[in-house]
Order: structure tokens, then sequence, then C-alpha cells
């Protein structure tokens, strides 16, 4: 089950570089979308993923920079 507090919606908390920790703030982007908190984690750690979100419910650019 995914944790759904808000903790658990920010980039912050992710493992991610400083560099793309930093672009993402840079960009405006503290907050995933409920897609993003589902899927990023599991990416990260390397398992696949197939996921279906509402339009436009994903952000495109917090996917890219974290590729």
């Amino acid at each position: 089950m995914t944790d759904t507090s808000s903790t658990a919606h920010s980039f912050a908390h992710l493992n991610l570089a400083v560099a793309s920790r930093d672009n993402l703030t840079q960009l405006g982007y503290t907050q995933m979308t409920p897609i993003q908190a589902a899927s990023l984690p599991l990416t990260l750690a390397g398992r696949d993923l197939i996921a279906q979100a509402r339009p436009a419910a994903a952000r495109p650019p917090p996917f890219c920079c974290l590729c």
C-alpha cells in the first residue's frame, strides 16, 4: 500500500541526487502527483512499471528529470 501522507508526496523524501533535487526545486516542483508518488519509488528501486493516470495528472518534467 502506498503512503498518501503529504511527506510521501514530496520529492524531498526520495533518494535523489542533489542535482536532481535542486533542478526540481528550481523548476517549482515540490509535491508529486498521486501517480508519481505511487510510481517513482518503484522505478527508482529498479522495478518495471506500467501505470495509467488521468489525463494531465502526471507532470512530464519530473519524470524526465529523474531518468
